[in-house]
């Protein structure tokens, strides 16, 4: 949000929990007009002003004086950025997210904003690859099964919503896995690393290591799913909560032979996997996960 101190970008704006109907269209973006009774989006946002093309409205000014509106302006469109999502703005009759919103969160990461948040995640390599996302606040990781259909979505809390809204929201289905690289698994058939979590998975992927998450909360294993995986499977449990290495451990021995779990040398300010990329210790965490590659 703005303060005396802050000079209010786009990004602001886009990611505001008022701002209704948000597309991105390259560097500006359209949005309903919170100046007036909106019932298409006819507020144009550039970097460093607003226009509204409504002939009864034509408002115009800072994006600082949007901003102000926006904080006072209370909507019951449908579509308004949702602190609990509706679903049905995602999915489509058979309950896998639609091509539409897929294309549309593709999109939304050309715009620089977007973009240096994935970048200062050390992820930005993997945007298109992996075809992450943003959406109304959110940033978007698509499920994708081995044939390459979208089964799911993992929507991650944008600054402007974290404290207001859960940092995590999974799209509801069947339980499955999150493999951000299908290919490595088959390229690489004797190991794969089981990290805590949607980043840290993408963070291994960079690495080119095969490597599985549950597409659900950022602590599930979902042990059942690797069944079908016999090879090494090393667990990386995060720095902290502590409650992670005990989780680790119990599913070491459910895993038997296949179980093993990696132990990397956390410090100050690095909890996780992808921590180490933020941090500009890349080679670092290669070195470390080098020896558990068995192949």
């Amino acid at each position: 949000m703005s303060s005396k101190n802050h000079k209010v970008s786009i990004q602001d704006v886009a990611e505001h929990p008022n701002a209704a109907c948000v597309h991105w269209h390259g560097d500006y973006l359209s949005m309903l007009c919170p100046f007036h009774d909106d019932r298409e989006p006819s507020l144009l946002v550039y970097p460093t002003y607003f226009i509204c093309k409504a002939a009864s409205c034509s408002r115009r000014g800072t994006l600082q004086t949007l901003l102000t509106q926006l904080e006072h302006w209370q909507t019951s469109v449908e579509e308004t950025p949702m602190l609990v999502v509706k679903w049905a703005a995602v999915l489509g009759t058979e309950g896998n997210p639609t091509d539409q919103f897929l294309a549309q969160a593709c999109a939304a990461a050309d715009h620089p904003g977007v973009r240096l948040w994935y970048k200062r995640r050390g992820l930005e390599g993997l945007i298109e690859k992996c075809q992450l996302g943003w959406w109304r606040g959110w940033y978007v990781t698509p499920v994708f099964d081995e044939g390459g259909k979208c089964q799911r979505v993992i929507l991650r809390a944008g600054p402007t919503l974290e404290g207001l809204a859960p940092r995590y929201v999974v799209s509801p289905g069947p339980a499955m896995l999150y493999i951000p690289d299908w290919g490595l698994l088959h390229t690489r058939p004797r190991f794969m690393f089981f990290p805590f979590g949607v980043y840290d998975a993408l963070t291994l992927c960079k690495l080119r290591l095969p490597c599985a998450t549950g597409a659900g909360p950022c602590t599930d294993l979902s042990l059942d799913l690797l069944d079908e995986y016999r090879r090494y499977i090393c667990i990386v449990p995060d720095g902290s909560p502590p409650e992670e290495a005990s989780k680790a451990l119990r599913a070491v021995k459910e895993l038997g032979w296949r179980g093993k779990i990696v132990k990397l040398n956390y410090s100050v300010g690095i909890k996780d996997a992808n921590d180490f990329l933020q941090k500009g210790k890349e080679k670092d965490l290669e070195k470390q996960l080098a020896r558990w590659c068995y192949d």
